[in-house]
């Protein structure tokens, strides 16, 4: 813990200088495990200390926000910036944050909640579950991509291929071992019931 600590330590100073890559020995030494899950953000887009939050979906499409669950819960998937592993790849002109999830997961999973830009004096940047969202397939050593920021400028099967290329420029064949997919940006339908003062509010949303 506090190697990856100082690691991305050293990575928010970096980046406040102005590059925007990590150090080729950060590359060489981010664990690469095929029994993790991976999740890549458009690095730009966020900051180097993105969280974030995704919840399960069920076969019909169903989700809750699951927010204050623990992230013991099977039901989310949780990114911290402190307890995740994280390094910035470049690719031509494109820079890629990656990031190891806190815990695995297996399913269909949907964003709801992230932030990034505190760390070193940025504007803090939030991203909330609105009227869309990122669902994505998540399972053991598969990477999946958020294309926050990517929309009009690669199709789903292009940002795969960038995002392959630049992780085995990045970290070698090792990478071979982990598969990349692209979630998906769907529309989706969100209730809100309270419970009262006291209990509060619960969210279920439906996936169109």
């Amino acid at each position: 813990m506090r190697k990856w600590f100082g690691m991305i330590i050293l990575t928010l100073l970096v980046g406040a200088c102005g590059t925007y890559s990590s150090f080729q020995w950060q590359l060489d030494v981010f664990p690469i495990d095929p029994s993790k899950n991976y999740i890549v953000w458009r690095f730009g887009s966020v900051a180097v200390d993105k969280s974030a939050v995704f919840c399960k979906v069920d076969t019909e499409g169903r989700f809750e926000d699951c927010q204050s669950e623990k992230n013991s819960n099977n039901n989310k998937l949780f990114v911290s910036f402190f307890g995740s592993p994280r390094v910035v790849f470049k690719y031509k002109n494109e820079h890629f944050l990656i990031i190891s999830s806190q815990n695995t997961r297996s399913g269909k999973y949907a964003f709801v909640y992230g932030s990034s830009g505190n760390a070193y004096g940025q504007r803090k940047r939030v991203l909330r579950l609105e009227d869309a969202t990122y669902v994505g397939d998540f399972a053991p050593g598969t990477v999946t991509v958020i294309p926050f920021g990517w929309e009009n400028r690669h199709s789903a099967a292009g940002l795969k291929k960038t995002v392959e290329a630049g992780m085995r420029q990045a970290f070698g064949k090792k990478a071979d071992v982990l598969k990349v997919g692209v979630a998906q940006k769907v529309p989706v339908k969100c209730d809100t019931i309270s419970h009262g003062f006291w209990k509060g509010s619960e969210t279920t949303c439906q996936v169109k």
